[in-house]
């Protein structure tokens, strides 16, 4: 449910990018490439300033490190013959004890990119609880549109989530030979959801650059932009975006702003997908590690900074911390952040002077 939402945000994007300033026509060499492409159970939207020669070799080029992801990341079904995380998951559940998998490189780099997040946050993302994530997920599917889930199926999921076992140590790497394996315990399920998309964003950023492009934007479904510089779109050159209110999504304009350039945005929110008690709890797919729950203290977190894959991890994280937790997390790190708390105040968090409370 509230699927509609990553839309809606697409389009306050857009809005915003071509409503706060005089329009400027890129170089004459230059074109604009807008993208819209369907992967990783997304909408992958924006648009890049490509020169001419180059047009067709970057849509193939983006296009395939998406494509790339989806295959090895998709924890719902087999891609083909490619070794992914469903894959993975299969095999660890047919073992008994763990199974080894020989995997590609790419997604060797991006288990060990979690795992040392994993560590870095203190167990709050984590990557190996796909099974507890899954029933909280399959509970938010199965309830309708307007419908109040009853006390009676909360505490059936209660009592299937705290019942599921989870092995300690659940996941490690290894190569051979030049060759990339995972081990992954009986008990534990990969789900890369809340890091994939962000990672396979900068992956595509770090390709476009490496083209020569500096001016794009890049949207990896409702949650995670990044944008260039020199907007040929505005008069200073900066991008705009607007961040949806979480109270009132289909509201024209967002209850904050930040512009800038050169930066990655990230929020996790509880707003798209969630169900609601009798009571107006929301419950919804950010589950916190420590508790097996939803986590509650904000209905939206966002973060600014430089890299996509680590903001979407990071940003799963804080959102299952409270905020003291969160302004020590972020101390030592070139990190800007906001949250709309469920007081609907907003708190910020270091150097955020392009983000605005409207």
């Amino acid at each position: 449910m509230k699927k509609i939402y990553l839309v809606l945000t697409s389009i306050l994007i857009a809005l915003s990018l071509i409503a706060c300033a005089k329009v400027e026509q890129p170089t004459d060499n230059k074109e604009r490439v807008n993208i819209l492409i369907s992967t990783m159970h997304t909408y992958i939207s924006g648009h890049v300033y490509v020169d001419k020669e180059l047009k067709d070799e970057v849509e193939s080029g983006i296009e395939e490190i998406f494509d790339l992801y989806n295959d090895l990341t998709d924890n719902f079904a087999q891609q083909g013959d490619v070794k992914g995380v469903y894959y993975i998951n299969q095999q660890a559940e047919l073992a008994l004890d763990s199974a080894t998998v020989e995997i590609e490189k790419e997604l060797y780099d991006l288990l060990q990119f979690s795992i040392d997040i994993m560590i870095e946050t203190d167990g709050y993302f984590d990557i190996t609880m796909g099974k507890v994530v899954k029933v909280w997920k399959d509970l938010i599917d199965e309830i309708e549109y307007g419908e109040i889930v009853s006390d009676e199926r909360l505490n059936e999921v209660y009592q299937t989530v705290d019942a599921i076992v989870l092995p300690e140590d659940p996941i490690s790497l290894s190569t051979t030979d030049g060759k990339y394996f995972v081990t992954l315990k009986h008990g534990a399920s990969i789900d890369l959801g809340a890091v994939a998309k962000g990672y396979a964003v900068q992956k595509v950023v770090d390709y476009i650059e490496s083209k020569g492009i500096e001016s794009y934007l890049i949207s990896g479904g409702s949650s995670s932009i990044v944008y260039g510089k020199n907007n040929p779109r505005t008069a200073s050159g900066d991008y705009v975006i607007e961040l949806v209110n979480p109270l009132n999504p289909v509201m024209f304009g967002g209850y904050a702003e930040y512009d800038g350039q050169n930066k990655s945005i990230t929020t996790s929110g509880s707003y798209e997908q969630y169900v609601e008690d009798q009571h107006g709890n929301w419950y919804h797919h950010i589950i916190s590690p420590k508790t097996r729950r939803p986590a509650n203290y904000y209905y939206t977190l966002t973060i600014i900074g430089q890299d996509a894959g680590l903001l979407d991890a990071f940003s799963t994280a804080l959102f299952c911390m409270k905020s003291t937790q969160v302004e020590a997390f972020l101390k030592d790190k070139c990190i800007e952040a906001g949250s709309l708390n469920l007081d609907s105040k907003l708190t910020t968090y270091f150097r955020v002077s392009g983000y605005r409370h409207k």
